[in-house]
Order: structure tokens, then C-alpha cells, then sequence
């Protein structure tokens, strides 16, 4: 899910059966999986995401009873918890300063009666000041609505551009039907005669 800025550490999720929790492991250590101390509970914890400076770790969790993001101390994560998003909240992402954390809030409508998974999404910035090892949030503001938004799952499908100004967003889409095949033969035959008439 999420590396420490050094590399030397990755933060992960492992799912048994229904449940999923926060790992961490060292790629250039002992392949060991260890829990995170606290994050190992009966709740539904994904989306772990490191902070640039590697101190805070963001995540989401169903532990309120509905999926919410939340934010602890790295690696000390039993130390303290930040509850962030006021309402139901997915797939968290830090800006590249670390000033603003993103995350998809629901944006009025319930969960697909076919898929539950999906929301209607609305992309939402809370603006992050850290001062003396503490957090503290400003209220989230809305940004925009970025429509039928998958909220289950490992990882989030959208990224932030480095100025913090621009997103990058995977859309679903449903096929009706499978898109045409087209496949040109003798098409340097074909290029040769289009040249030659010009």
C-alpha cells in the first residue's frame, strides 16, 4: 500500500476472510509481516497511506460501525488516532507537501442497490497543520463530485499531481458490448499508394 519515504518500510493490508488489517513489512529485510500494533482489530482497515515525511499514517476503517478515514502517529500507531472524515469516507491520499489530505466522501445519494460498493463520490481536501509531533485539521471542504466511485477494495483508483492542483482518476466503465477488433493487413502496402498519390 504505502512505502516510508527510506523505502525501508511498507505498509500493508492482509485480508482473512472478511476481515482486513495493517501490516508492515522490510523488502530488504526478513520477508516478516507484522501487525501494527492497534490496527489489528475486528474492523475493516484499508487504504493505508504514509504521509511524505513518513510520520502519519492515514487508512480507512470501519470501526465507527461505517468506512471513515483516520489518522495515527507512524510508526507508534497505538499512541494516538485522528478521527477525519465527519461522515462516511474512502481511499485517503496525501498532497506531496503533506498540508492537505484527500479522501472520497459520500456525496448524498446511498450505495448502489446492485453493487454496494459503489457511491456516489465526492472528492474532499482537509487542510493539515503539524506543529510540536500533534495534527490538527481545518473542517474538510468539498472539492467536486467525481460520480460513480468503487469504495471497497485495497487501493484507491485516483492520484494527486504534485502541485496538489490537479487529479488523476480511473473510471469505471460498463461494456454493453465488447469494443470492435480492427485489424489493418498490408498496411505499408496501403501507406506506399496513399504517398505516391501525393
Amino acid at each position: 500500500m504505502s512505502f516510508t519515504p527510506d523505502g525501508t518500510t511498507l505498509v500493508l493490508t492482509q485480508t482473512k476472510g472478511s476481515d482486513s488489517d495493517l501490516y508492515v513489512m522490510t523488502p530488504n529485510g526478513p520477508r516478516e509481516v507484522k501487525p501494527l500494533t492497534g490496527l489489528n482489530t475486528p474492523a475493516y482497515e484499508v487504504g493505508a497511506e504514509l504521509s511524505p515525511n513518513g510520520r502519519w499514517l492515514a487508512y480507512q476503517s470501519s470501526e465507527s460501525g461505517q468506512s471513515q478515514i483516520y489518522v495515527r502517529p507512524f510508526p507508534d500507531v497505538a499512541r494516538r488516532r485522528f478521527t477525519v472524515s465527519a461522515k462516511a469516507g474512502f481511499s485517503p491520499a496525501w498532497s506531496r507537501d503533506g498540508r492537505e489530505l484527500f479522501y472520497i466522501a459520500l456525496s448524498g445519494g446511498a450505495p448502489d442497490r446492485n453493487d454496494p460498493n459503489r457511491i456516489d463520490g465526492m472528492l474532499t481536501a482537509v487542510h493539515v497543520i503539524e506543529t510540536g509531533g500533534e495534527l490538527k485539521f481545518d473542517a474538510s471542504k468539498p472539492l467536486f463530485n467525481v460520480g460513480r466511485y468503487v469504495a471497497a477494495g485495497h487501493t484507491r483508483s485516483y492520484d494527486v499531481s504534485r502541485d496538489g492542483k490537479r487529479f488523476l482518476f480511473l473510471r469505471l466503465q460498463t461494456l454493453v458490448s465488447p469494443p470492435d477488433l480492427v485489424v489493418v493487413v498490408n498496411w505499408i502496402e496501403e501507406l506506399k499508394t496513399r504517398v505516391r498519390q501525393h
